[in-house]
């Protein structure tokens, strides 16, 4: 049951209006497979007479060539690239997600200058999600181990966060709080909000698990939880409160 017991799964959800991008609220957002050493699409022209005819290699980043100044006196259609930027490329796939902040600072007395140098990007409309996984089952042997789902249920590894099954999200399923990821805009081909959402109490306990990931800083309400539910915590592998 796990954190279940502190929250029953008819008090987890609550629901949302689609329109909404408030935190708590699951979305669907494309999220590409992190990898430990980037891979670059390298581009360049068959001919110099066509700049919509290339070809491509993909390969692993290199330090001692990469992200450095280079000549480029050839345009390509589509790509503007700078002397010193790549393409990056990467694996991705259409995740549920939940959204746990979209109300970044909006500073009107920017706009106008930002977008007379040019320079729109920096002040932008940011949503930040937490990606969610799927957990393995007797059907599919993809997603989390059971035996390590067992443990993030009862709140033991600070980056994980445990989402039960519900209609609108299909399966139960983990919430990798060590993967935040960031969302321009609010196009739904970006990002697709549904209709429901974590209730006030779940979201504070994610929120919560945030911080703690992402600082180490465990407040009182979340230490009580975790204590609570050390007891039923499976004693499968170490027990490290810093993971």
């Amino acid at each position: 049951m796990g954190i279940l017991q502190v929250i029953p799964k008819d008090q987890f959800f609550s629901e949302a209006d689609r329109r909404e991008f408030r935190p708590g609220q699951f979305c669907y957002v494309p999220v590409p497979h992190l990898r430990p050493i980037p891979r670059i699409l390298d581009v360049e022209r068959q001919t110099s007479e066509e700049h919509d005819n290339i070809r491509f290699t993909i390969r692993d980043a290199n330090q001692e060539r990469d992200f450095k100044k280079n000549d480029r006196d050839l345009p390509i259609m589509g790509l503007n690239l700078r002397s010193n930027e790549e393409l990056l490329i990467h694996q991705a796939k259409r995740r549920p997600c939940v959204i746990i902040s979209s109300e970044v600072d909006r500073l009107p007395e920017l706009d106008s200058l930002l977008r007379g140098k040019g320079k729109r990007h920096y002040h932008t409309n940011t949503t930040f999600v937490v990606p969610l996984n799927s957990i393995e089952s007797d059907e599919s042997r993809s997603g989390f181990p059971m035996e390590m789902a067992a443990r993030i249920r009862c709140l033991r590894y600070r980056r994980f966060f445990y989402i039960p099954k519900h209609p609108e999200l299909r399966k139960e399923s983990i919430a990798r709080v060590d993967r935040v990821w960031t969302v321009e805009g609010n196009s739904p081909v970006a990002i697709s909000p549904i209709g429901i959402a974590l209730a006030e109490e779940s979201l504070s306990i994610l929120l919560a698990m945030v911080v703690f990931c992402l600082t180490g800083e465990e407040d009182k309400y979340l230490r009580n939880a975790r204590e609570i539910l050390r007891d039923y915590s499976p004693e499968t592998g170490s027990d490290d409160r810093s993971e």
